[in-house]
């Protein structure tokens, strides 16, 4: 009789999935309710699962805030909350769910949460785990915060400056290449959600020439979006690409700074067609002593500024959030810290409604610090960061009815919120720059100098306005990019504006290895210039020889217009022979070499001296000989037959 082998049962499988937060309330009255809205993606056994809130005692401080963003609760929940089970709740239209969270001053049985009647922002953990708190499959950190009391007095104010960045598509041999222009799309759409807020604008000039110069459609919609959010907002300028300003000043590039602020307004200008803001100077790069009086002088009137690019202030227990004076010379400058907490909020990894929930519930942590206090604080993310739809409209959503945050101008920071002032209050507050080594362009600096100082000989030669010269200017600028992070990624730009040059004075040529005959002591040389450039050059020509003189002077300034041209230079020969004569063409602010060439002259006319001395020889050996003649006869007479 056959046995039959024992069936063993199948385990049950473990459940799974990933949670997603997409929003919760922005903040909570006495008695209401907390709500946290969230997507379980790809679930695994849902039957046995269940979502676990844990609200936790508020932060006291920004650094604690900090680390509770990381996931690192040291504090114990506060008691009164039951896990949801999965399978009880009822998905939306969009088969998202939401759990409600009571806020109760008395605790109550059931789910929810006694908390102290006073402001705080309480750190909230969401667990996606195994029904009876078995294991946890996924989780995330947000904050509850909880505002009991009606709110009187100033709000927070907060100026965002959005950037509109991305590495430069201007490539060394003058193609573009825009850099991922599938976020050109997010771009547009992240544009128009800060329509209706005073929020301003940072875009890099070298970016939006890359989206005019663009065939692509995004590209097209993106700097369309990008004009239309620029209408009624300030739009700040700076360098024409992202450059470190004391490393530029530090090696003697003095003018390279004022090209790229030059080049940065008049392309902002033209393109987003609208006059960009040019008193504010946005540090995002280094900024030394040198380069913040260099800043000044080319009109800039306050200064953004890191804290870290700042001498730390001794026994700073709170964040700045006033303006304050910066040490300049010859006088100081208003500024403002962009907060770096802030800055760190925007990163586009992750979940971005998240992390605009936590920027909320961090700036309500900021106006507690000093909640009777008019502040005001500038969020400025790095360039890297882009603009993101669901980040900028949890932002502004939650801004728009909050009790103590609300979205301000530069302007508005600056004028009504009263100056930092001292520790004790009785002077105002002075900051210095912090003292750093010198920044450098990856041993750059040399070849900057050199191509500069040809580039702007070569435009003495083509003159003003001519294309080539803006070409290779844009490329020069280009190279000194802060995106850059290794001389390697420089060469490249350098190598072609030098060829670019070169290419350019090759097409003025002259004719070499000519003879040229002389048969009379006065005479002209003529010479044939060609000029292939296509447009009007003007040149120096100078002329040097051991033999010849010129009496119209060795330099002579000379416009190309035509493709052949020949110019007769006068000469005396101060003899005959023959004998070289070098030709050199040069800028006409003699810096730059355009070219050279040598003649050989051949001077068949006998000069006045070599007359005189062949006349004189003549006739000397004419009284000579007719005085030999003489003799000759006079000594035959006296001689007998």
């Amino acid at each position: 009789m056959a046995v039959l082998a024992p069936v063993t049962p199948v385990a049950a499988q473990a459940p799974g999935g990933a949670l997603v937060f997409l929003a919760q309330t922005p903040w909570v009255p006495a008695g209401g309710e907390f709500a946290v809205r969230f997507r379980i993606d790809r679930p695994v056994n849902p039957a046995n699962l269940e979502v676990n809130v844990a609200v936790y005692p508020a932060v006291a401080t920004r650094s604690e805030f900090d680390e509770t963003v990381r996931d690192r609760l040291e504090a114990a929940p506060l008691p009164g909350m039951a896990p949801f089970p999965v399978s009880a709740l009822a998905p939306d239209i969009n088969g998202d769910l939401s759990v409600n969270v009571r806020i109760q001053t008395p605790r109550e049985a059931g789910r929810a949460v006694s908390l102290p009647a006073r402001d705080g922002v309480h750190p909230v953990r969401v667990e996606l785990r195994g029904r009876g708190a078995g294991p946890v499959v996924d989780r995330f950190v947000t904050h509850l915060t909880y505002l009991p009391e009606p709110h009187v007095g100033s709000k927070l104010g907060l100026n965002l400056i959005v950037p509109v960045h991305a590495e430069p598509a201007l490539q060394p041999d003058g193609s573009r290449r825009l850099q991922a222009p599938e976020q050109l799309v997010t771009l547009v759409e992240a544009l128009e959600t800060i329509r209706g807020a005073p929020f301003a604008l940072s875009p890099t000039a070298e970016t939006v020439a890359a989206l005019v110069s663009s065939t692509d459609q995004r590209a097209t919609a993106a700097l369309n979006g990008l004009r239309q959010a620029a209408v009624d907002r300030p739009v700040y300028t700076g360098a024409y690409v992202p450059t470190d300003l004391s490393a530029l000043l530090g090696g003697g590039l003095d003018g390279e700074l004022a090209g790229q602020l030059g080049r940065a307004t008049a392309t902002l200008t033209e393109l987003l067609r609208v006059r960009p803001e040019t008193r504010t100077w946005l540090a995002q790069e280094p900024l030394d002593a040198a380069s913040l009086s260099m800043l000044t002088s080319r009109g800039f009137e306050r200064v953004v500024v890191a804290e870290d690019q700042l001498v730390e202030l001794p026994n700073q227990m709170l964040t700045v959030t006033r303006p304050f004076s910066l040490d300049a010379r010859p006088e100081a400058v208003p500024a403002l810290t962009a907060d770096a907490g802030l800055a760190a909020h925007f990163d586009g990894e992750g979940n971005q409604q998240l992390r605009a929930t936590n920027l909320l519930a961090d700036l309500t942590v900021l106006h507690l610090d000093e909640p009777l206090s008019r502040r005001g604080v500038v969020a400025l993310p790095p360039r890297a960061w882009r603009p993101n739809r669901a980040f900028l409209e949890t932002l502004v959503a939650g801004l728009a009815s909050h009790p103590v945050v609300e979205a301000v101008s530069l302007d508005t920071i600056f004028s009504t919120v009263p100056a930092a002032r001292t520790q004790f209050g009785s002077n105002p507050l002075v900051r210095r720059l912090a003292v750093r080594p010198p920044g450098n362009l990856g041993m750059a600096e040399g070849d900057l100098r050199l191509l500069r100082q040809r580039l702007d000989s070569l435009g003495s030669v083509l003159g003003a306005g001519n294309g080539v010269s803006g070409v290779l200017d844009e490329r020069l600028l280009v190279a000194q990019s802060a995106d850059f992070d290794s001389g390697a990624r420089r060469q490249p730009y350098l190598a072609s504006v030098r060829a670019g040059i070169q290419g350019e004075l090759d097409e003025i040529q002259m004719p070499t290895n000519r003879s040229i005959t002389l048969t009379a002591r006065r005479g002209q040389i003529p010479v044939t210039f060609q000029n292939r450039t296509g447009n009007p050059v003007k040149v120096v020509v100078r002329m040097q020889s051991d033999k010849l003189d010129f009496p119209a002077g060795t330099s002579q300034v000379l416009e190309l217009t035509r493709l052949n041209t020949t110019e007769r230079f006068p000469v005396v020969s101060r003899t005959s022979g023959a004998f070289p004569i070098r030709i050199t063409l040069e800028s006409p602010d003699g810096k730059l070499e355009v070219g050279r060439a040598r003649l050989t002259v051949r001077s068949t006319a006998a000069s006045s001296l070599s007359l005189g001395v062949s006349l004189g020889a003549v006739l000397f050996l004419a009284v000579w000989w007719g005085r030999h003649a003489l003799r000759g006869r006079r000594a035959r007479r006296l001689v007998p037959a």
